[in-house]
C-alpha cells in the first residue's frame, strides 16, 4: 500500500510539473529530471512497472514540444536575417528531438552563412538518419568545401544504390552561381571515370548554362558515344549544335533520335527545320505527324501539361504547295494535302485535294476511302445545317 502511495504521489507530481513547462514555459526541466533521477530510497522500485512507460512518454512529449518551440523561434529570427541566433535555437531543437526538417533548415542556413564544413559535419551526421534525403546535401556541402576528389567519392559511393535514383536527380544537385566550380568538379569526374554516361551528361549542362557551347556539344557526344541508345544524349546534341547556328548538323542529330525516341516537340522542330532547308517532303511528313494540341507529362509531374502546335498543319500545308508547285501530278502530295485539312472546317478543300488525288491513282483504296468519308462528313454537316 504504501508503494502505491508514493507510485501515484510520484507520478502525479512529475505530470504536474510537466504540464506546467508545457503551459507557462517555464524551464523546469532540471527539477523534474532530478526528480526522476534521484527518486527517495523507498521508491526504488517504483519506476519497475508499467508506469515507466506512461512518464516516459510524457516526458518525450514535453521534449518534442520544446524542440518545436525552439524551431519556431529560429524560424523567427530567420525571418529578421538574425541567422547566427536562429542557428542556435535550431542546434538546441535538435538536442531535444533528431528531425529530419530541423537537420535541412539548420545545413541550409549554415550554407547560407558560408559554415561549409559545419554543414559537411551536420549531414554526415543526418546520413545516419536518412541517407536517401541528405547524400544530396552532403555531397552539395563537400562541392562547396573545394574538396572535388571526395565529392566525387561522394557520388560514387551512392549512384549506384538501388534506393536511389542518381540520374533522375542530378539537375537540381547543386546551388546556384556555382557554374565553373561545377564544371571543374564533373571535369574531374569524366576524367576519373570516363566511361560512366551520368558524368558526361551533367558536365554537357554544366558548360551549357555557362555558354561554353563548344565543350557542352562535345560532353553530349562522349555521352552518346558511351551509350548510343541514349535518348537525352543525342536531344541535347542537336540543341547545342542548334545554338551553334549549324542546322545541317542538327538536322542529322534529330534524324539518329527519332530512330530511338521521338516526343512530339522535337518532331515539331525538325518539321520546321526541314522547312527552313527547303525540304519539303520530309518538312510535310514530319508536321503532319505533329498534332494541334496534346498533353504532356514531364518526369516527376503528377499532371500532365498542355502543349499546343496550332501551325503545324499550316506549315504543312506551304511545304506541300511547294511540292505542287514543283509537280502538281503526285498523288500522294493530294493525299497529304487532304489529311492537313480540318474534316468539319475545312471539308470542300478536304474532299477536292482527296479527288485530285483518286483522279491521278484511280485504283488507290486509300484514296477512294478517305475520300468517301469526307463525303460522308460532308452530307451529315450539311443536314444539320438544313
Amino acid at each position: 500500500m504504501e508503494n502505491n502511495w508514493l507510485k501515484e504521489f510520484f507520478i502525479g507530481a512529475t505530470v504536474t510539473a510537466i504540464i506546467l513547462n508545457i503551459i507557462t514555459g517555464c524551464d523546469k526541466e532540471k527539477e523534474v529530471k532530478k526528480e526522476i533521477i534521484s527518486p527517495p530510497a523507498k521508491t526504488a522500485t517504483i519506476m519497475d512497472s508499467p508506469s515507466d512507460k506512461k512518464l516516459s512518454d510524457l516526458l518525450g512529449f514535453e521534449m518534442t514540444v520544446k524542440a518545436e518551440k525552439l524551431y519556431n523561434a529560429g524560424l523567427a529570427l530567420e525571418d529578421k536575417n538574425k541567422n547566427e541566433e536562429a542557428i542556435e535555437k535550431y542546434k538546441e531543437a535538435l538536442e531535444l528531438k533528431i528531425d529530419t526538417t530541423y537537420f535541412t533548415r539548420l545545413g541550409e542556413l549554415l550554407e547560407k552563412e558560408e559554415k561549409y564544413l559545419e554543414a559537411k559535419d551536420l549531414y554526415k551526421k543526418a546520413l545516419d538518419l536518412n541517407p536517401r534525403w541528405f547524400w544530396k546535401a552532403f555531397a552539395r556541402s563537400t562541392f562547396l568545401t573545394g574538396d572535388y576528389e571526395e565529392t566525387i567519392k561522394i557520388l560514387e559511393e551512392f549512384k549506384n544504390k538501388p534506393d536511389i535514383n542518381f540520374g533522375m536527380c542530378w539537375p537540381e544537385f547543386f546551388v546556384d552561381n556555382k557554374g565553373e566550380e561545377e564544371i571543374k568538379l564533373y571535369t574531374l569526374a569524366t576524367q576519373l571515370h570516363p566511361k560512366e554516361i551520368e558524368y558526361w551528361l551533367i558536365l554537357g549542362e554544366k558548360q551549357e548554362s555557362q555558354k561554353h557551347y563548344k565543350e557542352a556539344l562535345k560532353s553530349f557526344k562522349k555521352a552518346a558515344e558511351i551509350n548510343p541508345k541514349r535518348h537525352y544524349a543525342w536531344i541535347q546534341q542537336a540543341r547545342i549544335a542548334e545554338k551553334l547556328g549549324n542546322i545541317e548538323e542538327t538536322i542529322k542529330v534529330y534524324e539518329k533520335a527519332s530512330k530511338l525516341y521521338f516526343p512530339t516537340k522535337n518532331r515539331y522542330r525538325l518539321g520546321n527545320l526541314y522547312l527552313e532547308t527547303k525540304q519539303y517532303e520530309k518538312a510535310a511528313k514530319m508536321l503532319l505527324t505533329v498534332p494541334e494540341f496534346e498533353l504532356t507529362k514531364a518526369f516527376g509531374d503528377e499532371d500532365p501539361e498542355p502543349a499546343h502546335y496550332p501551325d503545324a498543319k499550316t506549315k504543312a500545308i506551304t511545304a506541300l504547295n511547294h511540292l505542287l508547285e514543283e509537280n502538281p501530278n503526285k498523288a500522294e502530295t493530294w493525299k497529304m494535302l487532304g489529311d492537313c485539312y480540318h474534316p468539319f472546317i475545312q471539308t470542300e478543300k478536304k474532299i477536292k485535294a482527296y479527288r485530285r488525288a483518286v483522279e491521278l491513282e484511280p485504283d488507290n483504296k486509300e484514296y477512294k476511302n478517305l475520300l468517301n468519308q469526307s463525303l460522308g462528313m460532308k452530307k451529315t454537316i450539311d443536314e444539320k445545317q438544313k
